[in-house]
């Protein structure tokens, strides 16, 4: 596993080598409620979850290292590689910016994805 996400009364858990993330209940787990596939060509770095349900993903595809799910799996955009080159991890802030740290120049970004 390698990002976690709390949003509401669920927790969001990514998984590196299945290349998805998993929702379980809070405040207790039992168990995990359901999955979201992110398909295939890389491997998940970090996840955040956005209050409206998109799943921003930090992987290590380098055509498209900071992409955004749907809450069912379905690409919807992506972050110009020319802006974060690379995208090892990820965060959302109360504002709704995205936060992503770049292993590649050392720095971390904050980006207004809202248009």
């Amino acid at each position: 596993m390698t990002g976690l996400s709390a949003v509401g009364s669920y927790l969001y858990v990514s998984s590196r080598s299945q290349n998805r993330v998993y929702r379980y209940s809070l405040p207790y787990i039992n168990g995990r409620n359901s999955s979201t596939q992110f398909g295939s060509g890389s491997s998940t770095r970090d996840i955040a979850r956005a209050d409206n349900g998109d799943i921003w993903v930090a992987s290590d595809n380098e055509n498209a290292p900071l992409r955004c799910y749907s809450s069912d799996g379905v690409f919807e955009r992506y972050v110009d590689p020319f802006i974060v080159s690379s995208a090892t991890g990820v965060a959302i802030d109360d504002e709704g910016y995205i936060w992503v740290s770049n292993a590649d120049s050392d720095e971390i970004y904050r980006i207004d994805v809202s248009e």
